[in-house]
């Protein structure tokens, strides 16, 4: 989470922040992204040991109810703002970048290592089976 974060703090909010209607919108992703981390390290350190699944299950939420309309907001109007605001050329350099900086970070199959971690918390946490969150819904006869 901290290198996407971190991207993002580098990169794209320096450039939208120029703009004055969008910077008490980075102030408060910006806030978000030090509460993440904050959930984040309290969830790893948990994990680590005996946890009480109802302590978890809170932080999880708290992260859950914070990040959907965060990421929702960042796709919706932070990035589209950047793409906006940053040249054509100097966007298609800053994706060779980010691909740089994650190969050297994470190795050259980075990405998918990375989601083989996330696949064993998952199992972990018995929630990979994407199946047991389907809602059921009986259609009206």
């Amino acid at each position: 989470m901290e290198y996407h974060q971190q991207l993002e703090q580098d990169y794209v909010f320096p450039i939208v922040q120029k703009d004055e209607q969008y910077r008490e919108l980075v102030d408060t992703v910006l806030t978000q992204h030090e509460a993440a981390k904050c959930l984040t390290d309290h969830t790893l350190a948990m994990l680590q040991s005996e946890f009480d699944h109802k302590r978890l299950s809170a932080l999880l939420s708290d992260f859950i109810d914070m990040y959907e309309p965060h990421s929702a907001r960042e796709d919706t109007v932070v990035f589209p703002a950047f793409h906006q605001m940053t040249p054509a050329d100097a966007f298609s350099e800053l994706g060779e970048l980010f691909e740089s900086i994650e190969e050297q970070k994470f190795g050259e199959n980075g990405f998918g290592t990375i989601l083989g971690q996330v696949e064993q918390i998952e199992q972990m946490l018995n929630i990979y089976d994407l199946d047991m969150f389907t809602a059921h819904c009986e259609t009206a006869r």
